[in-house]
């Protein structure tokens, strides 16, 4: 990226107006800044793959397992917040069960369930409803129960 082209992204990602910023440039110019731009979205793209993938382990696997190695479910930590642990699971239909999982919800009158295709967070809300009361789940629903941290500003 030459020099000129950094200053323009640099000043667009302030705020300025880039149809200003590029008034008068010819079009070999505005392409090749489109193009510093789409490569600078694929750098972002990874960094934030990159990072997720980080917060997911910690909240997910790291934190859990300091604080229950603690007896911990919630703390206290200077200049941080509370980090708290929140128990919750992943639902999935198992492999080539999507029909049997919607005739079980026929059969048991949850068939309000079932749209076009069962959604996974409305499948993953009423498993995990029925699973606090203590309610029949079907065989064909994979449940994994985790437990994530999460923090509060105090």
């Amino acid at each position: 990226m030459n020099d000129e082209t950094k200053k323009l992204l640099e000043r667009a990602l302030r705020g300025e107006d880039v149809r200003d910023l590029t008034r008068g440039m010819d079009l070999a110019a505005v392409a090749a800044v489109m193009r510093e731009a789409g490569a600078a979205l694929d750098g972002i793209t990874e960094q934030k793959t990159a990072a997720q993938r980080v917060y997911d382990t910690l909240r997910m696997a790291v934190i859990p397992e300091i604080m229950d190695a603690q007896q911990l479910k919630s703390a206290n930590v200077d200049g941080i917040g509370r980090v708290t642990l929140t128990s919750g699971i992943f639902t999935a239909v198992n492999a080539g069960k999507q029909e049997e999982l919607k005739q079980w919800l026929i059969d048991h009158g949850f068939e309000d369930l079932i749209k076009e295709q069962v959604n996974s967070s409305t499948l993953n809300a009423w498993t995990s409803r029925r699973v606090k009361a203590g309610e029949e789940i079907p065989d064909c629903v994979k449940i994994t129960p985790f437990t994530r941290a999460s923090i509060t500003q105090v």
